[in-house]
């Protein structure tokens, strides 16, 4: 699914094929600090996406490619989904955020859950 945010609400789009559709109805943003994650975990990921939106210029005269990827792992209803929302409504910014969910990990690819060399 994708995020987008319009007239404060927060629209998720989900993949068919090979384009995005809205999915269900807009939702108003949900407050930044309505979601408690361990730590200061919240506001270093906060600054970890606002640094990346802000330095694209960084990626490409380096030739890398301009993109971002977070693994947000646990049981359900411990916050992943929430915090996504919530960090998509707050940047209120236009644009998409992409995210992928599962509540069996054993689903998941090896090469998405190995650690790097």
């Amino acid at each position: 699914m994708a995020m987008a945010e319009e007239e404060g609400c927060t629209v998720i789009y989900t993949a068919v094929g090979p384009e995005w559709r809205p999915f269900g109805v807009p939702r108003l943003r949900r407050p930044f600090d309505s979601v408690i994650l361990p730590g200061e975990l919240s506001e270093e990921l906060y600054k970890d996406v606002v640094d990346f939106l802000n330095n694209s210029d960084w990626y490409s005269t380096r030739g890398i490619p301009y993109r971002r990827g977070y693994l947000l792992y646990g049981p359900p209803g411990c916050g992943k989904s929430s915090f996504v929302q919530a960090l998509a409504g707050h940047l209120g910014a236009e644009g998409r955020i992409l995210f992928m969910t599962t509540n069996h990990l054993e689903k998941l690819d090896d090469a998405l859950i190995r650690p790097g060399n």
